[in-house]
């Protein structure tokens, strides 16, 4: 491990680029490549392999996003009429419970 970076090594280039492509297809958010590459860079661990771990994925299932933003409805009626009342603000709330139902994958 290097005293200057804290790092084993950086990422192979051919990894580097694997956690691009994914971040290009929207199969992980720029936020989970960030938190890749930092992994990456202490394990030496390939793309893949790191994003599998730690569980970095994003979920574009229409159905699943679907059924955790129901449950999310569901759990909160009192905030969905308050919502449907005029108070816009509550939409970001919606959005931070149904990205903490899907673990922060959708």
């Amino acid at each position: 491990m290097s005293l200057r970076t804290g790092f084993a090594a950086l990422p192979k280039p051919a990894e580097t680029n694997a956690l691009l492509k994914m971040v290009e297809e929207t199969k992980i958010s720029l936020n989970a490549a960030k938190t890749a590459f930092a992994s990456m860079a202490k394990t030496s661990k390939p793309a893949a392999q790191t994003i599998s771990e730690l569980g970095l994925a994003q979920v574009s299932d229409e159905a699943e996003i679907s059924a955790a933003c129901d449950k999310v409805l569901g759990a909160e009626p009192d905030k969905v009429s308050e919502y449907r009342a005029g108070r816009d603000k509550l939409f970001g709330f919606f959005v931070g419970q149904v990205m903490k139902a899907m673990g922060g994958q959708s």
